[in-house]
C-alpha cells in the first residue's frame, strides 16, 4: 500500500504490517501488510485515514514464510534501487518492490533484471507501486537491480524472499 501521508497508519483485519509506515524520501509511506496461512478471503479492506492510497494484493502458495530481508533504499530521479538479499534457503521468491511518491506519473516503472512483473498501479496524487518477483534456485546473495521510472520522482526499494513458492497470483485496485 502506498498512501499520500507520512503519518497515516494503514490496517487491514487480519493482516500483520510487516512494513508499517515507512517514508518514501520524506513525501509518502509504504506499508505491506502480511497474511499467514489460513483461509483466503474474495474481498478485503484497507483502513486507513490517507487521503489517497494504492493497493495491490498478491498471494503465494505453498509459502515456507519469509527467509530474508533486503536493506530498504530510498532517494530522487528517474532509477529505483531494489536492494540485495541474502538467502538461506534454495529455492526461494525474490519479491522486489518500488513505491514511488504521488507528484509525477511514475509508471510505467520498469522491470528489475531477471525480474518478472507481478503487478503495477499509479494513483493521481497516491503514489506508484510495482511487485515484481524473481526465483532463486540457489541460497546466497542475490545483488540489488534497478528499475527505471517513467518521471523523476521520491521513491522506496523494499526486497524480500519467500521460501517454497509454489505459484503467485495477484490484483490491484
Amino acid at each position: 500500500v502506498v498512501h499520500d501521508s507520512i503519518d497515516a497508519g494503514v490496517a487491514s483485519s487480519g493482516f500483520d504490517a510487516l512494513y508499517n509506515n515507512v517514508s518514501i524520501a520524506g513525501a509518502a509511506s509504504f506499508t505491506l501488510l502480511v497474511k499467514k496461512a489460513g483461509s483466503e478471503g474474495v474481498l478485503y479492506t484497507i483502513t486507513s485515514i490517507s487521503e489517497r492510497i494504492v493497493a495491490i494484493a498478491w498471494a503465494v502458495n505453498g509459502a515456507g514464510g519469509i527467509d530474508a530481508y533486503g536493506t530498504n533504499a530510498s532517494g530522487t530521479g528517474t532509477t529505483a534501487t531494489v536492494p540485495a538479499v541474502t538467502t538461506t534457503q534454495a529455492d526461494t521468491l525474490r519479491i522486489s518492490i518500488v513505491a514511488t511518491d504521488s507528484s509525477n506519473t511514475t509508471t510505467p516503472i520498469g522491470t528489475a533484471s531477471g525480474h518478472t512483473e507481478m503487478a503495477e498501479l499509479f494513483g493521481t496524487s497516491a503514489g506508484g507501486l510495482s511487485i515484481q518477483y524473481k526465483t532463486l534456485s540457489g541460497a546466497g546473495a542475490d545483488a540489488s537491480q534497478t528499475a527505471s521510472l517513467n518521471a523523476s520522482d521520491q521513491w522506496l526499494g523494499v526486497t524480500l524472499a519467500i521460501a517454497n513458492v509454489v505459484e503467485v497470483r495477484s490484483t490491484k485496485a
